[in-house]
């Protein structure tokens, strides 16, 4: 009777793992096909040719501002933070070709779907078909205007890419490097232009968080 029930066992975890497997070479496979057709139309509809508030965002660039004036330059509402440093140093190392730009877009939106894959897997501990959601959804077409129309690296991938170190920080199990980077996160998400959201959320959590763990030590 023994035997039956650890062969059932054995049986059920190797279904799951083969089940697992599958899942991952499916979504693997999708994602890359994904990432491939996103960098060809970055390729195809790019162009090397400042447009609209481009001339606004490279504005510190010709003033030839320092790095902290240009880190807290203000396009709109928002700064623009670390990816105004981030076009400077592609603007110099490229001449620049905005098309640098736009692929540089396209790798920091690749990199944000797999630090989103990664969250999803840190939470649910496992890897199903639905999953394919993700990169689905970051690497649409319909994502076209942040390479085509006025690039800029701050506006979107940037802080999305802020965020889920975030989510990640808060993952951390030592107090000490979570509060750390939790806090370093916090200041540059704050000067990076929609992730300043972040600076609201942050003081909320910490005050939580203390509050859960002075009632667990009494």
């Amino acid at each position: 009777m023994k035997g039956i029930i650890i062969l059932t066992k054995c049986l059920s975890l190797l279904k799951n793992t083969n089940k697992t497997k599958i899942s991952v070479t499916i979504v693997s496979l999708i994602s890359i096909i994904l990432i491939i057709r996103f960098f060809s139309l970055i390729n195809h509809y790019s162009v090397n040719l400042l447009f609209w508030d481009q001339w606004m965002l490279y504005d510190p660039f010709f003033r030839e501002l320092d790095f902290w004036e240009i880190f807290t330059w203000q396009h709109g509402p928002p700064r623009m933070g670390i990816g105004s440093l981030l076009t400077k140093i592609l603007a110099d190392f490229s001449n620049w070709n905005v098309r640098v730009e736009c692929f540089a877009i396209g790798v920091v939106l690749v990199v944000d779907m797999i630090l989103a894959m990664m969250l999803n897997y840190s939470l649910q501990k496992d890897i199903s078909i639905t999953d394919i959601v993700i990169p689905s959804m970051m690497l649409t077409p319909a994502q076209h205007f942040i390479f085509d129309y006025a690039p800029n690296i701050s506006y979107s991938v940037l802080p999305l890419f802020l965020i889920l170190l975030y989510c990640f920080g808060w993952m951390l199990s030592n107090r000490i490097c979570k509060y750390s980077v939790v806090l370093i996160l916090n200041f540059f998400s704050i000067f990076t232009c929609f992730a300043f959201f972040i600076g609201l959320i942050t003081p909320v959590l910490l005050f939580f968080e203390s509050f859960f763990l002075y009632k667990l030590k009494k």
